[in-house]
């Protein structure tokens, strides 16, 4: 397989303190009100981001490292 440019689907986190500022400033694709954090590329658990597109779609970065290591990150 064939390793492309990756996009995740972001982890968009309520805080109380959070605002509108990731939408309006970032112009990020969040539908909710006070996120305070934005987790873009994660493999913290209960954070983790998904693959967004393409055959590797729904594949997390932790099933990413394992299953290409050192290729991944690497130009082809």
């Amino acid at each position: 397989m064939e390793l492309y440019p990756l996009k995740f689907n972001p982890v968009y986190s309520y805080r109380i303190w959070g605002g509108n500022k990731l939408k309006t400033v970032l112009n990020k694709d969040c539908n909710q009100d006070s996120i305070g954090e934005s987790w873009d590329i994660s493999d913290v658990e209960n954070n983790e981001t998904l693959v967004s597109k393409g055959e590797l779609k729904g594949k997390s970065l932790k099933e990413l490292i394992t299953e290409f290591k050192g290729d991944l990150g690497r130009e082809p």
